[in-house]
């Protein structure tokens, strides 16, 4: 895959020759995509699952979209602030290839200290105790954690469908009238937390032959993929097949090509629940919408799933013009980073934020300005409704500004480092993801909260079964055999 678009960006640069312009690139700008999708072809020839899963990520969530945004201009996102933007599209290429170039430093980086600390290849699950989830100095068997997990998702499933029914609380693009449903919805989206969980199990099950772990597992993940379900939500998509694949990768799977067959048959399913949950949104929201033929027919794949894997490419570009002319908005900081990701822990919130700006929402309104609607103080201020986010390299540039690409470098060596390390497999492949993806590194309040969940379940689990042995104990000394209480 990277040396395709690859490919394709020296075509398009080629093309740019003969045409002499571009509504959206210059020589500059595509000279540094060709030079990233270099550095993501170096990547993917590397036997790192850290350095290959970069280049994926890189592929999908940016890259990909350069050259079809090239051969076919009017996909473009943002068109009205974006075209004839050479300037602005010139430096963000720029920042962006040295986005690459040092996570892909600092990934090389943290495999030469790893090779220092441990020559040993990744530990696969069977070795080690490591069937358990381990949590710090606590731990629980994988089959007991998915028995209470799946009671735990199921009364939230039922919470979740009673919201949905009753206020329509968690359906994506609603518009909530105040702040008194957060609870509820808070509550409403744990089940979702568990697909990490499901899919990790999965390939666990299937690789220790374990049928508990696979019964139990099965059920998680079909209650999983109908919570995403009811809030029309597509990210499982995509989150699906990148857990799948560093499942694979991770656990050490023997017979490869067994596990490379499902992994296609996730990829397939994809493509059939895409414009399935696409068409929902419009039932869900009470909108007016064709048919589900007539909307099928004129479906364009291509399009609408590279829009939605590609997002961060426009995200990115918007946000690199728009900081640069030094917005008057209070927008995200570090600190607020922070502020949100205590008041996610607990039911409202324990620090203000006011003054912020809803990003999501002032995206729209920077990107989509002819709509009247998108820029006035309503649309900015309501709750929940249509927002759109800016990626991985737009919240970077945000957050960080020209120091982005040191941030990547460090996402990347702290990722590789975690990957020779000997901590549990399962935070291995949590935790991964969430480096290369949030080189800021602050955890957002999504991934913490799962984190809170799955501890208080294996305490559970520990004091329960603890509360047997002492009951046991108990019965045992109370109990005297028959013989000796006949003497």
């Amino acid at each position: 895959m990277s040396t395709l678009i690859s490919l394709t960006i020296f075509f398009a640069f080629l093309d740019l020759i003969v045409a002499d312009s571009h509504q959206v690139y210059t020589f500059t700008s595509l000279s540094f995509f060709f030079l990233s999708s270099l550095v993501s072809i170096l990547l993917s020839t590397r036997r790192i699952l850290v350095a290959q899963l970069s280049s994926i990520m890189i592929n999908l969530y940016f890259l990909h979209r350069v050259p079809l945004l090239y051969f076919m201009p009017e996909w473009l996102d943002y068109s009205s602030y974006l075209i004839n933007s050479h300037e602005y599209i010139n430096e963000a290429s720029i920042f962006f290839f040295l986005d690459c170039l040092f996570l892909m430093i600092g990934i090389m980086g943290g495999r030469i200290f790893w090779g220092t600390l441990n020559n040993s290849p990744l530990k696969v699950l069977h070795r080690g105790g490591e069937e358990c989830i381990s949590y710090f100095i606590v731990r629980a068997n994988w089959a007991e954690f998915l028995k209470t997990s799946n009671v735990v998702v199921g009364s939230f499933l039922l919470l979740q469908i009673f919201s949905l029914a009753a206020y329509k609380i968690g359906i994506i693009g609603y518009v909530y009238e105040d702040y008194s449903h957060s609870i509820i919805l808070a509550l409403s989206e744990i089940t979702r937390y568990y697909l990490a969980i499901g899919i990790f199990c999965l390939f666990l099950g299937l690789h220790s032959n374990q049928e508990i772990i696979l019964r139990r597992t099965i059920f998680l993940i079909f209650i999983v993929l109908l919570s995403y379900a009811i809030i029309a939500s597509r990210a499982v998509i995509l989150y699906a097949a990148i857990y799948a694949y560093i499942a694979i990768q991770l656990i050490g799977l023997e017979r490869q090509q067994k596990y490379a067959a499902l992994f296609i048959k996730l990829i397939f399913l994809a493509v059939i629940l895409y414009p399935l949950i696409t068409y929902s949104r419009y039932i869900f929201l009470d909108q007016e919408a064709p048919s589900f033929f007539t909307y099928f027919l004129q479906f364009n794949f291509i399009e609408e799933i590279s829009h939605r894997l590609g997002a961060s490419v426009e995200s990115y570009l918007l946000w690199y013009k728009y900081m640069s002319i030094n917005p008057h908005e209070q927008i995200l900081s570090f600190k607020n980073l922070i502020i949100q990701c205590i008041n996610g822990l607990v039911p409202g919130s324990i620090f203000s934020e006011e003054g912020l700006v809803n990003i999501s929402k002032l995206q729209v309104g920077i990107g989509r300005s002819e709509v009247p609607y998108y820029v006035s103080d309503q649309f900015l201020n309501e709750i929940g409704g249509h927002g759109e986010n800016p990626g991985v390299y737009g919240q970077a540039y945000i957050l960080l500004k020209s120091l982005a690409p040191a941030a990547f470098f460090v996402s990347g060596f702290l990722a590789a480092l975690l990957e020779g390390s000997n901590i549990n497999t399962f935070w291995k492949f949590y935790w991964i993801p969430y480096l290369l993806t949030a080189p800021w590194l602050i955890p957002t309040p999504a991934t913490l909260q799962p984190l809170v969940i799955w501890f208080f379940i294996i305490v559970y689990i520990n004091l329960k079964k603890l509360f047997f042995v002492r009951q046991s104990k108990k019965f045992n000394s109370n109990f005297k055999p028959l013989d000796s209480r006949m003497e």
